[in-house]
């Protein structure tokens, strides 16, 4: 009898460890695909598009907007332009949908919209809280989803879905990977 209850307690463990190796595996392959530069294909904030008559963004930059992340930071930068806003971020891979939050870094000085800070007249949110979004990774498509600011004092903070509405204040960010050019 005691045997039985040693090797079930064996067993369990096992079966414990694997799991919590597979997840963290699964958080690491993420971790490891989204490192590298992203070039914006569209962008959305506050239910129209991030270029045009409520933009901040002219259309001639928007294919030159990139996201560089490294193991611990994301960069955003416009080339021709001297602007460039950092943060850092954490993954939730294991959370349906994935989860990423943000927390700004620095601000470039030459765009109106900064991606990464909260705006300080949202009552109930914290100085210190980071933007919370959600992500999918496919391949060399990233989608990315995020909310600096509530929108209705009580509701979360991170989105839900993918999309950006208006008087929601997200942010929606479709990304394809840059490819590396051939030696």
């Amino acid at each position: 009898m005691r045997t039985r209850q040693l090797l079930l307690i064996v067993a369990a463990s096992v079966v414990a460890t694997l799991c919590a190796h597979s997840s963290a595996q699964a958080g690491d392959d993420d971790a490891k695909l989204l490192l590298g530069k992203w070039r914006v294909t569209s962008a959305k904030w506050n239910g129209g598009d991030i270029i045009g008559k409520i933009g901040f963004l002219e259309e001639k930059y928007l294919r030159k907007t990139t996201f560089t992340f490294d193991k611990e930071q994301v960069v955003v930068s416009v080339e021709g332009l001297d602007v460039e806003q950092k943060a850092k971020y954490r993954l939730g891979p294991k959370k349906s949908p994935k989860q990423i939050d943000f927390e700004a870094v620095s601000e470039g000085k030459d765009l109106k919209l900064k991606v990464f800070r909260r705006i300080k007249t949202d009552e109930d949110a914290k100085e210190d809280t980071a933007g919370e979004g959600i992500y999918t990774l496919d391949s060399d498509k990233l989608t990315l989803c995020w909310r600096v600011q509530h929108h209705k004092k009580g509701q979360p903070l991170r989105p839900a879905k993918f999309e950006s509405v208006f008087y929601h204040l997200q942010i929606l960010v479709v990304l394809e990977r840059e490819k590396k050019a051939a030696d």
